[in-house]
């Protein structure tokens, strides 16, 4: 009988251990949930006109040969599934409850035409075969084509940022993902593919926790100037992955990057520092 006992808790221990070591991924959109969702991005970005025929031109105009560009975006909303369809597709409904886009140039305020997506609801469904979302339609209205792109341009690049591979892990197991990026510079918005790498640090409770590291190497054309951009750079951060919902709740990267372009013939190069913040509270309907 002490036997049997000894046995059973030696068990207990083992499992106990492995469950500690390992993890199943598989990030998805559960039915009849809500998932509370809050997004904000900030950015310095300096840029410097290093030609000197440039510089003095700019100098003569009383403009300053260096400019910081900051930009901040701020987003709260709610996104609410229901109970998957004959085609196992999640149906959602969104709220946006806030939704900021401001920016300064050397202080002064740029002019930044908003979205007014606040206090919006739109109608998408989410596909566990592709891991993706879309947008279906506005509440209320099925003729506003350019608020349902502007809605789904956002939505993708917050929650598809979680398209993660269906994976048993070990501590200390790593896999890689390409995250889209879309960097503001002198000659307009530039597109950019970073690459993430997901380290497991750790298991605790109910939570797995990633160690985050971001690397991007790459020449970007810039069709606005005939000209291109090359950035490097590195960022860290770290990932909390709640295992019974499915879904990370907190995910946030600091990034340091630097850039050589061209803008109608003249050369700048800079920096951009920036942070990234996603939080998401996920609770059963």
């Amino acid at each position: 009988m002490k036997k049997a006992l000894i046995l059973c808790i030696a068990c207990l221990v083992s499992q106990t251990l492995f469950a500690q070591q390992s993890l199943k991924l598989s990030v998805k959109y559960l039915p009849m949930q809500n998932y509370a969702t809050s997004y904000k991005t900030d950015l310095d970005m300096t840029m410097n006109f290093t030609d000197e025929a440039t510089a003095q031109a700019l100098k003569a105009a009383g403009q300053p040969s260096s400019m910081l560009m900051k930009m901040n975006m701020a987003m709260l909303m709610d996104l609410s599934t229901k109970a998957a369809n004959a085609k196992k597709e999640v149906p959602f409904t969104v709220t946006y409850n806030d939704f900021a886009l401001s920016g300064t140039m050397n202080g002064q305020a740029l002019p930044i035409p908003q979205t007014m997506l606040k206090g919006f609801g739109f109608l998408g469904h989410y596909s566990d075969d592709t891991k993706k979302i879309s947008v279906d339609g506005i509440n209320g209205d099925t003729v506003n084509a350019g608020a349902k792109a502007t809605a789904e341009a956002q939505l993708k690049q917050v929650f598809n940022q979680f398209t993660f591979p269906d994976a048993t892990l070990k501590i200390g197991d790593s896999f890689v993902q390409d995250v889209p990026m879309s960097i503001p510079t002198a000659a307009g918005n530039a597109d950019v593919t970073t690459k993430v790498t997901y380290t497991l640090k750790e298991i605790k409770a109910n939570e797995a926790v990633f160690d985050l590291n971001q690397a991007v190497d790459m020449t970007i054309d810039l069709p606005q100037t005939g000209g291109n951009m090359v950035m490097k750079g590195t960022g860290t951060g770290s990932m909390i992955y709640d295992i019974a919902a499915k879904f990370p709740k907190n995910s946030n990267i600091k990034m340091d990057f630097s850039f050589k372009m061209n803008v109608n013939g003249a050369p700048i190069s800079g920096s951009m520092k920036g942070t990234s913040i996603t939080d998401v509270k996920v609770t059963k309907k």
